[in-house]
Formats: structure tokens, C-alpha cells, sequence
């Protein structure tokens, strides 16, 4: 996400990556971010039962 921002926001337009791609990296954060949000609690859990 960050990447995007930083992207947009400094580069010139010449460089910048098309729209349609900063939206598939998007969709992509949001898609493994979803999958993130269900392992976390497991993962936590791990960590707070020692194993």
C-alpha cells in the first residue's frame, strides 16, 4: 500500500504504472490481507499457549 502512495504521489507521470495495474496490486493486498486476518488469531494463539 505504501508502494502505491509513494509511487503516485513522487514519480512523474511518465513512470508511474498504469491504473489498471495499481488496481490488480490493490485487489492482491486485498485478497492475502483477508487470508492474513484469518491465520492471525492462530497464529496469536500459538504465541500466548507457548507452542
Amino acid at each position: 500500500m505504501h508502494a502505491l502512495y509513494v509511487n503516485r504521489k513522487f514519480l512523474p507521470a511518465e513512470l508511474r504504472s498504469p491504473l489498471w495495474r495499481e488496481a490488480i496490486v490493490l485487489l492482491s493486498v486485498v485478497f492475502f490481507g483477508f487470508f492474513f486476518c484469518q491465520a492471525l488469531p492462530s497464529i496469536i494463539g500459538q504465541f500466548t499457549q507457548g507452542g
